[in-house]
C-alpha cells in the first residue's frame, strides 16, 4: 500500500467502547449513550520513519421520546462530541474541537397517512452554527405499499485534516450544505422489499 508519505504498510489499531441505557418513566422513553472511540493508524515500511495519526472521539447523547397518543410521537435529543488529534505525529494548528447538537422531531400517523418533521441544530468549534430541517409525507396505497415525498436539508463540516493538517489544511474552509427532494415508492413482500426513488440533490457551500 503506497502512501503519500512513503512506506508500504498501514497499520490500524482502532477501538470503540459504548455504554447505553434505555428506560421508561412516567410515559417518557429515556435513552443515554456514552461512547469512546480511538482510531490509530501508522504508516511504516520501506525504510520510512513511522508516521502516526491518532483521533480520539468522546460522545455523550441523551434522547427523550413521548407518545402523545396512538397517532402522534414527539422526540428530542442533545449530543456533545469531543474530538482530539493531539497524539498524532504532526503538530496540528488546532488539535481539539467540540460539537454540540440538538434534535427535535415529530412523527404522526393516522389511517393511511404519515407525516414526519425534524429539526437539527449543530454548533462546531471554529465554524458557524447550522440549522437543518426535514419534512416528509407518506401515504399507504395498501398495507404493503407506501408512496412518500420528502424535503430535506443537509450539513457537512470539514474534517480536522481539511482544516488544520500541517501539510495542506485550510482553516478558512466553510461547511457544505445541501437541499434535496425525493419521491419514493416502496412495496414489501414476505421475504423481500422493493423500492424506487426519484430525487434531486443540490449541494452548495456555506459562507464563513
Amino acid at each position: 500500500y503506497d502512501t503519500s508519505f512513503g512506506g508500504d504498510q498501514l497499520v490500524f489499531d482502532n477501538s470503540l467502547d459504548i455504554l447505553e441505557y434505555q428506560g421508561r418513566f412516567e410515559g417518557f422513553n429515556h435513552a443515554i449513550k456514552l461512547s469512546k472511540q480511538r482510531d490509530d493508524s501508522t504508516i511504516q515500511g520501506e525504510g520510512a520513519t513511522p508516521f502516526q495519526f491518532v483521533t480520539e472521539s468522546d460522545m455523550v447523547r441523551y434522547q427523550l421520546d413521548y407518545q402523545v397518543n396512538t397517532e402522534w410521537q414527539l422526540g428530542a435529543s442533545v449530543e456533545k462530541l469531543d474530538e482530539d488529534v493531539s497524539e498524532s505525529g504532526s503538530d496540528y494548528t488546532v488539535d481539539k474541537r467540540t460539537t454540540n447538537a440538538a434534535h427535535l422531531y415529530s412523527h404522526y400517523q393516522t389511517g393511511a397517512w404519515l407525516n414526519e418533521v425534524a429539526l437539527r441544530y449543530t454548533d462546531i468549534d471554529g465554524l458557524a452554527s447550522n440549522t437543518s430541517a426535514h419534512v416528509g409525507f407518506g401515504y399507504r396505497l395498501a398495507q404493503t405499499q407506501l408512496l412518500s415525498i420528502n424535503f430535506g436539508e443537509g450539513f457537512k463540516a470539514p474534517t480536522f485534516n481539511d482544516l488544520y493538517f500541517p501539510f495542506g489544511g485550510n482553516p478558512d474552509l466553510a461547511y457544505e450544505t445541501s437541499e434535496s427532494v425525493d419521491v419514493t415508492y416502496r412495496q414489501w413482500f414476505d421475504d423481500s422489499q422493493y423500492s424506487v426513488s426519484i430525487y434531486d440533490n443540490e449541494i452548495g457551500r456555506a459562507h464563513v
